[in-house]
């Protein structure tokens, strides 16, 4: 539209409702395996005008408006959102976040820098492996040397 056909027209924006009716929301995230609660969950729940109104670990319980509210859940670097339509008493028991798991098809970054190439033998990860022991040994003998060298060094 050009601006010639928008004059006389004022712009407005929705008015929040200043109705009583509030209902109780529940929101206790469950962990997928045990179907117990989840405590290490962080609960963020924000409005449609993206305030927000509620936090919590694990259980959340609030007493809101009808309206559309946004949940959020984060748990250990994962996080998950779901919009929901709030017009009645509800109670809400999701399942926690869970971290997309990471697959390792190489030892070489447990493989000390210059110590030449490691042979395909080798190369894929096989818990049962001596050859995989050894080198996970070494990794953290390693590491745990550097830090006793660190925590004697003098200041």
């Amino acid at each position: 539209m050009s601006s010639s056909e928008t004059e006389g027209f004022t712009p407005i924006r929705a008015a929040r409702t200043g109705s009583s009716d509030r209902f109780p929301l529940g929101v206790s995230v469950k962990q997928e395996r045990s179907g117990m609660a989840s405590p290490d969950t962080h609960i963020v729940v924000r409005n449609g005008w993206d305030e927000v109104v509620g936090e919590g670990d694990g259980y959340l319980s609030l007493d809101l408006e009808r309206g559309l509210y946004t949940l959020r859940f984060e748990r250990g670097g994962a996080f998950r959102e779901e919009v929901i339509r709030h017009v009645a008493a509800s109670a809400i028991e999701p399942n926690a976040p869970q971290a997309t798991p990471v697959k390792v098809k190489s030892l070489s970054a447990l493989r000390q820098r210059g110590s030449g190439s490691c042979s395909s033998s080798c190369a894929r990860w096989r818990p049962g492996s001596n050859r995989w022991r050894a080198r996970f040994r070494a990794f953290f003998f390693m590491i745990w040397r550097a830090a006793s060298l660190l925590i004697s060094a003098p200041t």
